[in-house]
């Protein structure tokens, strides 16, 4: 994996220049570590999300997130963000937990042509394939919370007031009426 160390300093311009260098149907081998700084300083990011939108040269725009680890937003593209030849200018986006953005850049990277159509189809195909498997696994997840939500608890009164009348006016029925 190919990973680009990118500094930014809030202070800085908008736009930024790169030296960062994609090839169209790579998969998963690109890696961009931001560390972020204002005035010089090194800026704690533990508790911010970094957020990433690229606008590739065909003009598709694609987004993704990053994560923060040793204090540095690390963001690995999908595959669909360097599939095609060309500039590619992505917007990075640093908010807090109430979402204000501490800053935003663009950076612009460049994109040359891989190997052939067959990886680029093979490239787009995965991305597929992965969406897929994230669906089915958010199903999953969905379906284990109701089974497990579903487990009655030991001591909880499951009983509504519509059932505890019908149970007690069952009752005095067979108790009035003789049935005992």
């Amino acid at each position: 994996m190919i990973d680009y160390k990118i500094k930014v300093n809030f202070q800085d311009e908008k736009i930024l220049t790169s030296d960062i260098c994609f090839v169209s149907g790579d998969v998963k081998s690109n890696r961009l570590i931001f560390e972020f700084y204002n005035n010089g300083t090194r800026v704690d990011i533990s508790n911010y999300t970094l957020s990433v939108r690229a606008k590739r040269s065909d003009g598709v725009v694609v987004a993704g997130a990053g994560n923060i680890q040793d204090n540095a937003a690390v963001f690995v593209p999908e595959n669909n963000f360097y599939a095609v030849p060309g500039e590619l200018y992505m917007e990075i986006a640093l908010s807090d937990s109430a979402g204000r953005y501490a800053t935003t850049k663009i950076i612009v990277a460049s994109v040359v042509q891989g190997l052939g159509e067959a990886a680029i189809e093979g490239a787009d195909n995965l991305s597929v394939y992965v969406t897929l498997l994230n669906e089915a696994q958010s199903k999953i997840d969905q379906a284990n919370k109701l089974i497990e939500d579903s487990i009655p608890v030991k001591g909880e009164d499951y009983w509504t007031d519509e059932d505890k009348a019908e149970i007690k006016s069952y009752v005095d029925e067979a108790i009035l009426g003789g049935a005992w």
